[in-house]
Parts: structure tokens; sequence; C-alpha cells
């Protein structure tokens, strides 16, 4: 009976609920994603050429001194992060449009209602 109450009570307000998913899937993907350039096999390596600003290069350069690591490390962690960031902005997209979805939101109220008894089918 408790896990009955416990589940109505997320149903309660769906906003949660889906700020709830959200964080949920999000920190499971950085946390598998934070890995992600020391988690690469050697085989999968590929040699990339891009052309990068003068001045940017050079902070680039300043930082790999500094840090003490390589320009690949660095390339490879910015183009990691890059990527790591346009999915969670895809996920924060599906979020606001699921909650401006008039029907999905009906459906979560009617499902908040629910008084937790179960029904045999």
């Amino acid at each position: 009976m408790k896990h009955i109450k416990a589940i109505k009570s997320i149903y309660k307000n769906a906003q949660s609920l889906l700020t709830q998913i959200f964080h949920h899937v999000i920190i499971h993907h950085i946390s598998k994603e934070n890995n992600m350039v020391n988690s690469y096999s050697s085989n999968s390596i590929e040699k990339v050429t891009f052309n990068i600003p003068t001045e940017l290069k050079e902070q680039v350069m300043a930082l790999k001194d500094e840090l003490e690591v390589s320009l690949s490390s660095i390339y490879n962690e910015a183009i990691a992060n890059y990527v790591k960031q346009k999915e969670l902005d895809k996920w924060q997209k599906g979020v606001s449009l699921a909650l401006q979805d008039k029907e999905y939101m009906a459906l979560s109220k009617k499902l908040g209602q629910d008084n937790g008894d179960l029904y045999e089918y």
C-alpha cells in the first residue's frame, strides 16, 4: 500500500515528475559520458583536421602548457563536452515540449487523481 501512495504522489505533479525523470536521465548520461574520452579504445581513434582561429589556438596552447596535457586530450574533452551539451539540450527541449502538451498534462492530472485502488484486468 505504501508503494501505491508513493506512486500516487509522484503523479500529482506532472512537471515535478518530468523534472525528476529528466534529472535522473541526465545524471546517468553525464556519469556515463564523463569518462567518454578515456573510454575509447585505441582502434577507434581517427585523425581529424579542422581550422581554428589563431587567438583561440594560442589560448589552447597556454592551457596545454599550464595543465601539462596534450593538445589532443584538450580537443577530445572539448568536443566530448560539446556533444554532451547538445544531447542535454535535446532532452531539455523534450521536457519543455511535454510540459506544453495539454493532452499529456491532462492525462498526468487524471493519473494524479487516482486513489491508489488496484484494478483487475
